[in-house]
């Protein structure tokens, strides 16, 4: 499993995979708004290797585009 070598207070690393178990499977593109280290992204792109993952600053949380 890749980790982001990133480390700081407040990061996601220890909750991304249970992040990304709320995420349903049949989303094209994530959009997380305060990126950070990565970590959930990295954790998406490895569990569903089909889904753009891209950084947005919407505000208003999370961006997911149903397919």
């Amino acid at each position: 499993m890749i980790k982001s070598i990133l480390r700081y207070p407040g990061g996601k690393s220890k909750v991304a995979h249970k992040i990304v178990s709320l995420i349903p499977p049949n989303i094209k593109e994530f959009r997380e708004p305060m990126v950070g280290g990565g970590s959930v992204a990295l954790v998406l792109k490895q569990t569903l290797p089909h889904v753009i993952s891209s950084p947005t600053f919407r505000s208003g949380g999370f961006l997911l585009q149903r397919g």
